[in-house]
């Protein structure tokens, strides 16, 4: 059988792209393996050169959103600040599966599969592929503690057709977002819960226990809405009751009573103190600069994602 190592990655900013590409030169460090990586996220062509073959796709989204929200007083008023994000789960998975079919193309008979974000020093590396040197399917559990997740999609190993023919046929299941208890899985399940549900409980792969030791070293994060002023941290969430914008000074440090961000139209958007740590603004759809700096972005996908609500 023909090995191949498949890196999947969404490279949107400067820190992933520096973390891909620090993880592969190490990589090419230990191993003669070719290298197939697969992106939902534009790559340049120094990213491009550090892989054997380099496929971009349409980053798809399902149906599905997680969400999460913080209770916080304004001038003795309590709010929700509620975050609710696109399941990237899906997008990973459906990027996996589409890297899967690429090796295949490539007449690859086994993959093992990396997220560009996991860092093995050279022994853990050896204990990897040496795992899958039976050209069986080896799955490790997740490495961070949550009793309802008990695999992980970052690292494996298993034969081309078999992840195909395992993947495909659910994955619409999870495009269009059923939650409801389907098959055995909790609501609210997560893209591991789905992978498990596929290879352990549907088809009774077997998770191996994790003695390899890796490290996910970008971490989730609900960032869309987060921008930074002369080093202060915002965040920023829709208050439609009120036709206005609510921005969080995160880090409490900003002492400006105001400031003036200009957007790509040329139009002023001023943001004034509204309490100690909340300024306000109007709702003024663009994308906002200082001083030819790009700050952020708003846009009605983003507020409706990021609201305040008065509780």
């Amino acid at each position: 059988m023909k090995s191949v190592i498949l890196i999947t990655s969404h490279l949107n900013n400067s820190e992933k792209i520096d973390v891909c590409r620090k993880h592969v030169n190490e990589l090419k460090k230990f191993t003669n393996l070719p290298i197939v990586h697969a992106s939902n996220f534009y790559v340049d062509e120094s990213i491009q050169q550090l892989f054997d073959y380099t496929v971009i796709k349409k980053n798809k989204k399902s149906n599905r959103h997680a969400i999460a929200w913080d209770i916080i007083n304004i001038q003795n008023t309590n709010y929700k600040l509620i975050k609710k994000a696109s399941d990237h789960g899906f997008s990973h998975v459906d990027l996996m599966l589409y890297g899967f079919k690429i090796c295949k193309i490539l007449n690859f008979d086994y993959v093992y599969h990396l997220n560009y974000d996991i860092e093995l020093n050279e022994e853990e590396f050896k204990k990897f592929i040496n795992n899958g040197s039976g050209k069986n399917e080896k799955f490790y559990t997740y490495n961070l503690i949550n009793n309802d997740i008990r695999i992980t999609t970052n690292i494996f190993s298993i034969k081309v057709n078999d992840f195909i023919n395992a993947v495909k046929p659910k994955l619409e299941i999870y495009r269009k977002g059923l939650d409801n208890g389907l098959f055995g899985l909790k609501s609210g399940w997560l893209a591991e819960e789905f992978f498990e549900w596929i290879f352990n409980s549907y088809y009774g792969y077997t998770v191996e226990k994790n003695y390899i030791n890796y490290d996910d070293v970008i971490k989730g994060d609900w960032d869309e809405h987060k921008f930074k002023i002369e080093d202060s941290t915002f965040r920023f969430y829709s208050d439609y009751s009120n036709n206005r914008i609510l921005y969080y000074n995160e880090d409490k440090n900003f002492r400006k009573d105001s400031f003036i961000l200009i957007n790509q139209n040329n139009k002023k958007l001023e943001l004034t103190r509204y309490s100690d740590n909340f300024f306000v603004s109007k709702i003024i759809y663009g994308i906002y600069f200082q001083e030819d700096r790009l700050i952020l972005e708003i846009d009605s996908d983003k507020l409706s994602r990021y609201i305040c609500e008065k509780i």
